[in-house]
C-alpha cells in the first residue's frame, strides 16, 4: 500500500458508518468514536480507520488510520495516543477544535502493530471479492485487529470451525491453533465442548482446554487446578508452598491431600509457616503431609506461638541493654561535648582578654568591638545572615588564629552592621562584611582599612613584645 494511493472514504462506507453510529449513540454524543472498513490500496487488502464525532449536530467524519494486511508499517494522520486518555484525534481541519496543537493534517507512516482502534468494520461484505476469504468467518469476528484474524486463517483454516462453534475468544491463541493443526481430535474436542466454554461463568483460559483434553479431565475442574496451582507462585502467603510442591506431579498430590483431609490452603499454609518458623525438616513426609493434620497443625502452632513469645521476650531484654548502652554512650558524648565547649570557652575568653585593646577604636560615625564570647558570633552570624557563627570562627578565635570584631554605628552601638576577620599574625583584614555577606561601604572600609587596621597592628605587635619578653 501506498500512502499517495489513499482515496477519500466511499459514500456508501459514509453511510454504513452513519447508519452503525445512529444505532449505537442516541442524540448528541460529543465524544469521538472509530469505525472501520475494508478496501484496496495499490492492490493489497487494508482496513482504513475512520473517527466520527458529533458537533452542533452535524457528524463529521475523518480517516485517522490504515493497516494493510502484508505491511509492516501502517499510515495514521492527526492521530496519538496518550496512557490515560487513550486514543485522541484532532479536529481542527473540520473547525470543530479552536487550537491545532499537533494536528498537521498529512499522512505518516508508524509500526503495523500500533493503532488498532477497536473499530468494527461496517463493510465485512467486503471480503467476499477475495475467494480465499470466502469462507474464513471474518464477519463473525469483532476483535480490534481483523487483518490480524485473515494473517492467522491463511495458516490455520480450522479458525473457521472454532468461529462457526461460538469459540471466537480463542482464534488468535496460538497455542489453540498449533493444536488444533496438529491434532484433529483436539479440534472435534472443542467442538463437542463448545457449549459447555462459551456458556462458562469463568474466562476459561487456553492452558485449560489443552490440559483438560490431555487429560481427559472436567473443564472446570482443569481450570479450578491451574488457578490454584498459579497461585503457588503468586500468592505471597502461598509461595511457601509452591516452593515445596514444583511440578504436576507434586501439586496433583498436595490437591488430592488437601481434599481428602478437608484443609484449606490458607490452613495448611499457616501450618507450612509454623514449621518454618521452628526450623523442622519439611522434606520428612511425616512433616510434609501429617496423617493427622488437625493434631499437628494446632501443635505446631502452639509451638510457634510459645517460640515467637519467648524471642519477642528475650529481644526487649536485649533491645532495653542497646537503648541503656546507647543512652550511656549519648551521656558520655554529651559530657565529652560539654567539656570541649567549657574549655573553648575558657580560651576563647583569654583570647578575649588578651587582645581586647584592640577595640579601643572609634571614629566620629563608628566604633569597633571585640567579640567577647562565642555566643556573641553566633547572634551576630543569625542577624547578618553570614556564617561567622560557624563553629570553624569559634575554634579558630579560640587558638587566636583569627579574631573577630564587631564595626557598629556610633549611634546604634547594640545593633549588628559590619563583621570584621582580623589576623593578628598576618596582621591583616581577611574579611569585611555586612547583611548577607555583602561588601561594607567605601567610608567603613576607610574606617577598617586606613584608621582601625593601622592601630590594631600597632597593638599587636606590643601584645606579641610584652608575651616575648
Amino acid at each position: 500500500m501506498k500512502i499517495e494511493k489513499i482515496k477519500p472514504i466511499p459514500k456508501y462506507i459514509l453511510k454504513l458508518i452513519a447508519k452503525a453510529d445512529k444505532s449505537t449513540y442516541k442524540g448528541n454524543a460529543g465524544t469521538t468514536r472509530y469505525y472501520s472498513y475494508f478496501t484496496k490500496n495499490d492492490g493489497e487488502l487494508v482496513c482504513v480507520s475512520v473517527a466520527v464525532k458529533e458537533h452542533n449536530k452535524q457528524r463529521y467524519y475523518k480517516q485517522v488510520v490504515v493497516h494493510g494486511l502484508r505491511s509492516t508499517l501502517c499510515f495514521i494522520k492527526d492521530i496519538a495516543f496518550h496512557y490515560l486518555a487513550g486514543y485522541i484525534t484532532g479536529w481542527h481541519e473540520e473547525g470543530i477544535a479552536k487550537e491545532k496543537y499537533w494536528e498537521d493534517g498529512s499522512w505518516g507512516d508508524y509500526y503495523g502493530n500500533y493503532f488498532h482502534l477497536d473499530a468494527p468494520v461496517v463493510n465485512a461484505d467486503y471480503i467476499k471479492k477475495f475467494p480465499k476469504y470466502k469462507y474464513s468467518q471474518i464477519e463473525n469476528y469483532h476483535d480490534r485487529n481483523p487483518l490480524q484474524y485473515l494473517r492467522l486463517y491463511e495458516e490455520y483454516p480450522q479458525i473457521e470451525l472454532l468461529m462457526k462453534f461460538g469459540l471466537q475468544d480463542y482464534v488468535i491463541r496460538k497455542s489453540i491453533l498449533n493444536k488444533t493443526s496438529k491434532d484433529k481430535s483436539f479440534g472435534r474436542w472443542l467442538i463437542k465442548h463448545s457449549k459447555e466454554i462459551t456458556s462458562c461463568r469463568l474466562e476459561i483460559h487456553a492452558n485449560t482446554l489443552i490440559r483438560a483434553y490431555t487429560k481427559n479431565a472436567d473443564i472446570i475442574e482443569t481450570q479450578q487446578y491451574l488457578n490454584f496451582k498459579n497461585s503457588l507462585t503468586r500468592d505471597y502467603r502461598l509461595k511457601p508452598i509452591g516452593k515445596l510442591f514444583k511440578g504436576d506431579k507434586a501439586v496433583e498430590r498436595l490437591v488430592s491431600y488437601l481434599q481428602a483431609k478437608d484443609i484449606g490452603v490458607y490452613t495448611y499454609a499457616d501450618y507450612i509457616h509454623a514449621c518454618n518458623y521452628l526450623q523442622i525438616d519439611l522434606t520428612e513426609e511425616k512433616n510434609l503431609i501429617p496423617h493427622d493434620f488437625k493434631r499437628w497443625h494446632d501443635e505446631r502452632l502452639e509451638q510457634e506461638r510459645i517460640l515467637r513469645a519467648e524471642n519477642h521476650r528475650k529481644w526487649l531484654i536485649e533491645e532495653k541493654k542497646r537503648q541503656a548502652k546507647r543512652e550511656r554512650e549519648q551521656k558520655a558524648a554529651e559530657l565529652k561535648r560539654q567539656k570541649e565547649l567549657s574549655e573553648l570557652e575558657t580560651k576563647f575568653l583569654k583570647v578575649v582578654k588578651r587582645f581586647a585593646r584592640l577595640q579601643n577604636c572609634e571614629q566620629n560615625d563608628y566604633v569597633i568591638f571585640i567579640a567577647k564570647s562565642p555566643a556573641e558570633l553566633i547572634i551576630e552570624g543569625q542577624q547578618l545572615k553570614h556564617c561567622v557563627g560557624g563553629e570553624n570562627y569559634r575554634l579558630r578565635m579560640s587558638k587566636a588564629e583569627s579574631l573577630i570584631f564587631f564595626v557598629r554605628e556610633i549611634a546604634e552601638p547594640d545593633k549588628p552592621f559590619v563583621t570584621v576577620e582580623y589576623s593578628p599574625k598576618k596582621q591583616k583584614v581577611l574579611q569585611c562584611y555586612g547583611y548577607n555577606d555583602i561588601p561594607p561601604a567605601d567610608n567603613v572600609k576607610h574606617f577598617v582599612n586606613d584608621i582601625w587596621l593601622p592601630y590594631a597592628n600597632a597593638t599587636t605587635n606590643r601584645i606579641m613584645r610584652r608575651k616575648a619578653a
